[in-house]
């Protein structure tokens, strides 16, 4: 289950591409030299992930419109 301060791998199911986020706080600027992208819990995507579980699909609102992602693995 996702909490917070937890780095996820998520699969985003529009283009297949994988991303790392780390769920926080509060909203921090990404690391220039980090792959991992801090997500506020606050947020749509923060929102979504948190107490999700590993295999699920979750939906985020985006300004774009919906997007979906599968969470591969809590890496930490």
């Amino acid at each position: 289950v996702v909490f917070l301060g937890h780095t996820v791998r998520l699969l985003d199911l529009d283009d297949e591409s994988e991303q790392l986020v780390r769920l926080v706080g509060e909203a921090v600027p990404p690391s220039a030299d980090s792959d991992v992208l801090p997500v506020s819990a606050s947020s749509p995507m923060g929102e979504a992930l948190m107490k999700a579980r590993v295999g699920e699909t979750i939906k985020v609102k985006a300004p774009r419109g919906t997007m979906e992602f599968k969470i591969l693995e809590i890496v930490q």
